[in-house]
């Protein structure tokens, strides 16, 4: 038991190296295509059909950067760091990231409702960054001015959250 569990950290180091790695050479690249889409679509402007297609490439670009950091993040809350645990105010955490949402999307309005009046133990960047994450695409693919969000927690032995 002892020796597979050594074999298991010593992989997840791997896992967790190779992955920065990844993520670390696949940004320049894409940054490199982004920017010169941007710099050709100035050029074009005398030919629509051309600014559509390098739209096209830029759009596929910004979204092939929130994979790599949604990869990111996942591999953060697969990889929590006992040290970092604390009592997180769930409420509070969602009301503060709500308020970031609508700073950076201003015609929208996040209403928060459910049963949230909870305190968990983990870790704070973790947890953030799971409803950051939630809440943000909540906010960015809904057509509505107000985003109604419901997320319910349950603990029975262990927390649950439902977010609708």
């Amino acid at each position: 038991m002892k020796k597979s569990n050594q074999l298991l950290n010593r992989s997840n180091k791997e896992l967790s190296e190779f992955n920065r790695i990844l993520s670390h050479d696949l940004k320049e690249p894409l940054r490199s295509i982004v920017g010169f889409s941007q710099l050709a679509n100035r050029s074009v402007k005398d030919n629509p059909k051309a600014q559509e297609y390098l739209q096209f490439v830029m759009a596929s670009g910004g979204q092939l950067q929130e994979i790599i950091e949604s990869i990111n993040i996942f591999q953060k809350t697969n990889t929590i760091n006992t040290k970092l645990i604390s009592p997180i105010k769930i409420q509070s955490l969602l009301d503060d990231i709500c308020l970031s949402i609508e700073e950076k999307y201003p015609n929208k309005k996040i209403n928060l409702s459910g049963n949230i009046d909870l305190t968990i133990q983990n870790s704070q960047e973790t947890v953030r960054s799971i409803f950051q994450i939630i809440l943000d695409n909540a906010a960015k693919y809904n057509e509505q001015e107000t985003v109604q969000v419901t997320v319910n927690a349950y603990s029975k032995n262990k927390i649950l959250f439902e977010v609708l």
